[in-house]
């Protein structure tokens, strides 16, 4: 992103079927191989280490392949760290699938009540129709957006070809979801957002081959964190798309581990982007660990 040199990540094709492991390692490999290139470029021998989103990701993948690098690690609002539908462990697909079938029933039981109050047989039959009318176009996107997914089409590739409308489409959304801004950050998030989704495509053709449909990861961080023994602190918005729950489990998963530096925040009035949306607690809890990550022995 940003002004970043953009490599070609066309060293991740990978044939239909390829081994999860392997994409995972090849994508992970594109991102930490320059972050590792930086970090010895510019003479930093430790660092604490902030990620947002898939950073947090990215950093928490870091932080496991470079833990000498790492002094303390802080994950804002992370993805990738929780099971998700498909990665999730025996017995927890078991009670998701207990819970659907319940909230099914629930539901069928729901549409009888409501289809038992119509008092028109005409207005019922023309609601059904409509219902199924939707139905079929959901499923419809559905598959489109799971091929898409898969095949590594990246959103911004549409920004790139509708030219004109491209500022349009993009100044809906940052005006929708950045409401709260004043009107000058807005328009200058805008212009960020737009500048660097227009440029040439790199990194966003990664995410595929480490998220699954979902954001979920195909090989989730909760894994593997269980090796970190820095200090760690998840960030999460009240509000926030990314599942907290992945932050608990692996405070649990770190403390029984003897890892007992372990943080779990939630910011109050916020959503995935809590650094803009509540920036007062954010900042705090982010200086709070900063200054306490340990110091590096003087030579």
């Amino acid at each position: 992103m940003g002004a970043s040199s953009r490599p070609n990540p066309s060293i991740l094709a990978s044939p239909v079927g390829a081994p999860v492991e392997g994409r995972v390692a090849r994508a992970e490999h594109f991102f930490l191989s320059s972050l590792e290139s930086w970090r010895q470029s510019v003479g930093v021998e430790k660092m604490v280490l902030v990620g947002h989103s898939l950073g947090g990701y990215l950093a928490s993948a870091y932080a496991l392949r470079y833990p000498e690098r790492v002094s303390s690690l802080i994950l804002v609002s992370p993805a990738g760290i929780p099971h998700g539908p498909d990665t999730a462990p025996k017995g927890r697909i078991i009670a998701s699938k207990a819970a659907e079938q319940q909230h099914r029933r629930a539901s069928v039981d729901d549409v009888d009540a409501a289809q038992m109050e119509m008092q028109d047989p005409k207005e019922d039959e023309a609601a059904m129709a409509k219902a199924r009318d939707q139905s079929v176009v959901r499923r419809g996107l559905t598959k489109f957006f799971l091929w898409g997914w898969e095949k590594g089409l990246s959103p911004f590739s549409i920004l790139r070809g509708i030219g004109p409308w491209g500022p349009l489409l993009v100044g809906k959304y940052s005006s929708r979801r950045f409401a709260a801004q004043t009107p000058e950050d807005v328009r200058d998030l805008h212009a960020y957002i737009y500048a660097t989704s227009v440029l040439k495509g790199s990194g966003e053709f990664c995410i595929s081959h480490l998220l699954a449909p979902g954001a979920y990861a195909r090989m989730p961080i909760v894994d593997r964190i269980h090796k970190l023994r820095m200090p760690v602190t998840f960030l999460y918005g009240d509000n926030d798309w990314m599942d907290v729950e992945g932050g608990l489990l692996s405070e649990h998963i770190l403390a029984k581990e003897g890892n007992k530096d372990v943080q779990v925040h939630v910011v109050p009035t916020a959503g995935h982007h809590l650094y803009l949306d509540n920036p007062k607690f954010t900042n705090r809890v982010l200086d709070e660990r900063i200054k306490s990550a340990p110091k590096m022995a003087a030579e």
